[in-house]
């Protein structure tokens, strides 16, 4: 390697600042891609066309919101309802 290139080589970098903002850290930052695919496909509206099931105007949850939490969870590496519920309630996973 030539002078100028080591010396260009050896040139700090500019400093890198981080800034942590505890409101929208999450431990589930992977399954925000596929919470991006899952809305770029309507997946809830088309499980909504194709199944067609509603429930009662008292239902805090509707089917569709039963199988998206299950399938995140699966994806998600969970291995009981519990670990599914956990990936669900992710604040940052529900924006």
């Amino acid at each position: 390697m030539s002078k100028s290139k080591r010396a260009s080589a050896l040139k700090s970098s500019p400093e890198v600042k981080i800034e942590t903002n505890t409101k929208n850290l999450t431990s589930h930052a992977g399954m925000i891609p596929v919470v991006k695919f899952l809305e770029r496909l309507k997946f809830s509206e088309v499980f909504a066309r194709t199944v067609g099931h509603e429930r009662g105007s008292q239902a805090s949850y509707q089917l569709v919101d039963a199988v998206t939490a299950s399938m995140l969870g699966v994806i998600a590496g969970t291995r009981s309802m519990d670990g599914i519920a956990a990936v669900w309630s992710d604040h940052v996973l529900r924006k």
